[in-house]
């Protein structure tokens, strides 16, 4: 659970699957992008109601997490949050190029 700007605001709750872990039902190529400080993540949105749903980590984590995708759990159908050992992360210290 990280406290930047950005997740605060928007609600991110993440959780971070693979890439090909990931089943997308629809909507996949309808997402608006949005680059964010370091411009190193792509924050995708849904582009009618402007719902925060994942953020591309590719570059930016693979060399030790794999190619994962940070996915909001807020946006997922029947999923329960209260069964998530939730891990805070300082991002409102963060310095870039850290």
């Amino acid at each position: 659970m990280c406290d930047c700007s950005i997740c605060g605001r928007l609600g991110y709750l993440l959780i971070y699957p693979l890439r090909d872990e990931i089943e997308w039902i629809s909507g996949e190529h309808d997402m608006a992008e949005y680059k964010f400080a370091t411009e190193r993540k792509v924050h995708k949105f849904c582009s009618r109601c402007g719902s925060s749903i994942c953020m591309d980590m590719t570059g930016s984590w693979n060399s030790w997490a794999g190619d994962v995708v940070g996915m909001n759990v807020r946006m997922l159908d029947d999923f329960d949050i209260e069964v998530l050992n939730l891990h805070k992360k300082n991002g409102k210290d963060f310095e870039p190029g850290t």
